[in-house]
């Protein structure tokens, strides 16, 4: 621990002028050895203490008489004025005071304090400022071997016990030698106040025994000025808690005046509080982080944090207006980030106004939605590019098709590689029957954009008709209507390959992926023509199977490639490398992955979802630097896409403990806007997963649980957190439990329609045949809830079909 050095130090230093005296004097012999219950003789007592450390032992000791004119044999006082005499340089008077407590209590621990006082008062003061002056320069071993020089034995006399042991605790190697003696001393000397303060001073050193320091502590700080200052300084060490709040409570009603203990508390627990709402916003709590963000402001009113913090939770809720007075807040506070917040507080603010225009447009109010967002088209930059989209959608949709194809044309004139521009454009065109502008926009747009569209329909084949029947039932949500349609097509036009890529897409979103694979099988006959082979390439691309791709590409002469055929060429063999480089992580091959990934991040793809892919991967290998930069170089490029396709650069940046700039990422208001529900959902699920493996990890199963638990009450049908989930319980040593889940997924995919399902089931076996090495009987002793509602369904089933 950094601060340990720096407190050995100093607290070898502080402890070179205690006071001797002081530690054989208040409270010798403990309350329990006072004078009973007595209320007068304690307050004798006290009386006694109180002159006797203002330095008049004369008025001391009248109050001891007193005492002893009461009780004749009490112990404490006469140990206390046999002391007193001593310390006094009266060693005849020391001597009978001594002679009468032998006589009173022969057993009386305090007559061997009373020989190792006198025994401190014969200690060469040269060889004591020495030890002290070795203690203060650091030189601990020769101070300690110093201290041992002065008295007999292991254990240092009564006086020199408390400086000793603090001088040998301040060095980390002796620490815990030290720790051990003091405990044995005090044990050993329960009436000695001095050994015990420094007990708890070097106890609040180490943050795993600061609680137990601190209760040693605080008994005696009202009455012993190196205990308080000893719980002062482990007050400001601590990293407080919400149940720690009585122990600073205490302090400021001692010290009202004491601001910085007081500052202290609040600032770290608004620390904490800032910390723990944004981790409840990233992993879409917005009910728990607005809690947290509401108790900073109760203390601090002009938190920029916190300020930012409601403002991102009042967007999330879609109350532009006010997210845009929480951001403008945040930004006026100035500090590191206040140029960004101001930048979203206006994001904010136009984003709002769209929305009371895309409001309008919902009500059907035509003219006020356009009025609306005529202002907002006006402005530069994505948010003018935003208004212009909107306007020429709902131009679009109200029929008024030139004037829809002006906007768009006019936007792409600014903006040439605005891709949602040009998808809408290809929309208009083909509404107004201009096939081939239509066809000419589609074949400019990216391979990742055309997957997008609806499959080209090329003009002058007989299948065109029944593709854009089924185009308009798939669109009004006749899915099975459209398949009927199809198979009819196909059986009539067996050569046509747009025809079975249709179906073929329709059938495996239906989850036939045996008859849709069967479809598209017609491309691996012999003398297929360059359109079958471009279209069961573009399906297999879409399913992840690029070396399927590579091969049904390579057929193709090259004389009859198409622009297209060639982009989807280059992200396959893209797509190969990566899988490359993941083999190579695979067999744990970092190096190898490195230098791939390094040589593919040299030229690095446009699309969003494959930047992050290879610097998700390049993270994996070890290379965050580079990974983090093709991130930050994308985003900066503008946002083009859903949150989805920045799902990976979400995670390298949270990875690399770049929280803000992730968060920042996800609150943009346009990726927002041209993002899913389920897609939002699932990167806070990304979080929730996250946080739940570290919980996990650290033993914290329980709060692990909560989070899985909270997030599968959303997406109860999230496989990764039911994977999670199932970590959990093995973690756990619930194997049945696990099993279980595990059982439940492998039915869910028993028969793989997909790559990704058969990769599930994969992580299923792996997972079953691991935990089945340990499982035990009777183990669900560390969480005590229900599975998952699904699991229950399915377990209810299973033992119903038994039954039969």
């Amino acid at each position: 621990m950094k601060r340990v050095g720096k407190m050995n130090t100093k607290a070898a230093r502080q402890f070179s002028t205690l006071c001797l005296s002081g530690a054989l004097t208040l409270g010798a012999f403990g309350e329990a050895q006072a004078a009973g219950n007595d209320a007068a003789l304690q307050a004798l007592f006290a009386q006694a203490n109180y002159w006797h450390e203002k330095s008049h032992d004369e008025l001391a000791m009248e109050s001891l008489q007193k005492v002893l004119s009461v009780d004749a044999n009490n112990a404490q006082a006469l140990y206390l004025m046999a002391l007193w005499a001593q310390q006094g340089g009266n060693l005849q008077a020391a001597a009978q005071w001594r002679a009468r407590l032998e006589k009173a209590a022969p057993n009386s621990p305090g007559l061997q304090d009373l020989d190792s006082a006198k025994k401190m008062a014969q200690v060469p003061q040269g060889q004591l400022n020495l030890a002290r002056q070795q203690a203060r320069s650091g030189n601990v071993p020769a101070a300690l071997a110093t201290w041992r020089s002065m008295f007999n034995g292991s254990v240092p006399p009564s006086g020199l016990a408390a400086e000793y042991y603090m001088t040998m605790a301040s060095d980390k190697s002796l620490y815990p030698q030290a720790l051990s003696e003091l405990r044995q001393y005090v044990a050993q000397h329960p009436q000695e106040n001095g050994p015990r303060v420094a007990l708890g001073k070097a106890l609040t050193w180490r943050e795993e025994t600061r609680w137990e320091g601190i209760a040693m502590l605080e008994p005696m700080a009202s009455g012993s000025k190196e205990a308080d200052a000893g719980l002062r300084q482990a007050l400001l060490w601590m990293g407080p808690q919400p149940g720690d709040e009585p122990f600073y409570d205490t302090w400021m009603q001692r010290h009202p005046q004491d601001s910085e203990v007081q500052n202290y508390f609040r600032e770290r627990r608004s620390g904490q509080a800032r910390g723990q709402g944004y981790a409840d916003l990233n992993s879409g709590n917005t009910a728990a982080a607005k809690q947290q963000f509401e108790q900073v402001l109760q203390t601090n009113p002009q938190d920029a944090d916190a300020l930012a913090g409601m403002g991102y939770i009042a967007q999330r809720s879609g109350d532009f207006q006010a997210a845009s007075q929480y951001l403008g807040r945040a930004a006026d506070l100035g500090g590191e980030g206040s140029e960004t917040r101001r930048q979203q507080a206006g994001d904010a603010l136009f984003y709002g106004q769209l929305a009371q225009a895309q409001q309008a447009y919902k009500q059907g109010n035509i003219s006020q939605a356009l009025a609306l967002s005529a202002p907002l088209a006006q402005q530069s930059g994505t948010q003018g590019s935003a208004a212009k989209l909107f306007r020429a959608d709902v131009l679009r949709h109200n029929k008024d098709l030139p004037q829809a194809e002006q906007t768009l044309r006019a936007l792409l004139n600014e903006q040439p590689q605005n891709g949602p521009a040009r998808e809408n454009l290809y929309y208009v065109l083909r509404e107004q029957n201009k096939t081939a502008e239509a066809q000419s926009m589609l074949r400019t747009l990216p391979e990742s954009l055309q997957q997008k569209l609806q499959p080209r329909v090329v003009t002058g084949t007989p299948g065109d008709s029944l593709r854009r029947q089924a185009q308009e039932q798939a669109s009004g949500g006749n899915v099975s209507g459209a398949i009927a349609t199809l198979r009819q097509g196909v059986s009539r036009y067996p050569d046509d390959a747009w025809m079975r890529l249709d179906l073929a897409r329709l059938l495996q979103k239906s989850g036939n992926d045996g008859e849709a694979n069967a479809i598209m099988g017609a491309a691996y006959r012999s003398g297929a023509s360059s359109s079958s082979l471009y279209a069961a390439a573009l399906f297999a691309s879409e399913n992840g199977g690029w070396q399927q791709a590579q091969t049904l590409l390579a057929r193709i002469p090259p004389a009859s490639q198409t622009s297209q055929m060639r982009d989807l060429h280059q992200r396959v063999n893209y797509n190969l490398q990566l899988a490359t480089a993941e083999g190579y992580l695979a067999q744990g091959n970092s190096v190898a992955a490195s230098n791939t990934l390094r040589a593919m991040a040299a030229t690095p793809p446009k699309a969003p979802a494959d930047v992050g892919k290879l610097a998700r991967l390049l993270a994996q290998s070890g290379d965050v630097t580079t990974a983090v930069s093709l991130v930050r170089n994308n985003i900066n490029g503008g946002i083009s896409g859903n949150a989805g396709d920045y799902a990976d650069q979400v995670t390298v940046l949270n990875q690399a403990g770049l929280t803000n700039e992730a968060q920042r990422l996800l609150t943009n208001p346009q990726l927002q806007a041209s993002s899913t529900p389920t897609q939002l959902a699932s990167i806070r699920n990304g979080y929730v997963i996250n946080d739940a493996d570290r919980l996990r990890e650290q033993g914290n199963y329980a709060a692990a649980y909560d989070k899985l638990m909270g997030a599968m009450q959303s997406d109860p049908q999230n496989t990764d957190l039911m994977f999670a989930m199932a970590r959990l319980y093995q973690s756990g040593k619930m194997n049945k439990e696990a099993g279980v889940v595990y059982d439940y997924l492998m039915t869910a995919i028993r028969r793989p329609r997909t790559r990704a399902a058969g990769l599930l089931m994969s992580r299923c076996r792996r997972a079953i045949t691991t935990g089945r090495r340990s499982w035990q009987a009777g183990c669900a002793r560390i969480i005590r809830r229900s599975v998952c509602c699904c699991w229950r369904a399915w377990l209810n089933r299973r033992a119903i079909i038994s039954r039969r």
